[in-house]
């Protein structure tokens, strides 16, 4: 039977983060896990090098789905639905870290 953690913080996450990416990623594929998630509180910083260093050893990367703050919701623009990080190619991925990028600047 298969196991992936599905709640972990790496050491871009505010206050409780400690794990190293890449140790995080080589100890999961050394205990035979074929997936790992991301779950940072606060910021979205590790994402990229987590997928990267994910993808190179082979292990599948389940990111976190990004959920808006309230205020985000009653500014009634069209930026306030949730960004999805399951995304098709790395061309994808740069766009949902571009809008990640601005979500976290505007607040």
């Amino acid at each position: 039977m298969s196991f992936a953690h599905l709640h972990v913080h790496t050491e871009y996450s505010l206050l409780d983060g400690a794990c190293r990416i890449s140790r995080l990623v080589s100890r999961a594929k050394e205990l035979k896990q074929s997936a790992l998630a991301v779950t940072d509180h606060g910021v979205m910083y590790g994402v990229i090098d987590f997928y990267r260093e994910c993808k190179k050893q082979g292990i599948i990367d389940l990111l976190q789905r990004i959920t808006v703050n309230e205020h985000q919701h009653e500014r009634n623009d069209d930026q306030t639905d949730p960004i999805g990080n399951t995304t098709e190619n790395d061309g994808d991925r740069q766009g949902k870290q571009a809008q990640i990028q601005r979500r976290f600047a505007d607040g």
